[in-house]
């Protein structure tokens, strides 16, 4: 009987050596001084207000780091491409390449070309043709389309009409 009950005390032991070295070890995490580098520190750095301004030079030379994030832009109405779908430029810099605003819930019909829009949503590194063309209401043809295959695009959840601004002096 000596050598069950020695077998059976070796088991519970082992048993409880291994619940407290583990029981020790989730007490660890999380519990020690935050590392330079950490989370919690990069966290800190990410910027609290997503971008809102306007398409310019700046924007667009810039345009990859805003790749995914959610923002507002102002622009100008280059071209209507279909009605889900239209272009944007800088007002007046003609330097600045036209950005694809791709929107899928409204109808672009109803905006102008010159017209000043604020857009949300966000912006892509490259505009897919084939993974695309379905959800286009009326496709514009395959050479407008394929003008913009691989260029970057904003998908646009809110496409507004912007207040023209008054440029009047007071008298």
């Amino acid at each position: 009987m000596s050598t069950h009950h020695d077998r059976q005390w070796r088991r519970m032991k082992g048993a409880t050596t291994v619940l407290a070295a583990a029981a020790l070890g989730l007490s660890a995490c999380g519990t020690g001084p935050e590392l330079p580098g950490s989370y919690a520190e990069q966290s800190q750095d990410q910027p609290a207000e997503p971008f809102a301004g306007p398409y310019d030079q700046v924007f667009a030379a810039d345009l990859d780091a805003y790749a995914v994030d959610e923002i507002s832009l102002t622009g100008e109405v280059e071209t209507i491409v279909s009605p889900v779908a239209f272009t944007i430029t800088a007002a007046g810099d003609t330097d600045v390449d036209p950005l694809l605003v791709v929107n899928f819930d409204e109808d672009a019909s109803r905006l102008a070309v010159g017209q000043q829009v604020e857009v949300t949503g966000t912006v892509h590194e490259a505009y897919n043709v084939p993974d695309t063309e379905e959800n286009l209401g009326d496709p514009p043809g395959p050479e407008v389309l394929a003008f913009y295959d691989g260029q970057p695009f904003f998908n646009a959840t809110s496409v507004e009409i912007a207040e023209p601004q008054d440029t009047a002096s007071p008298s």
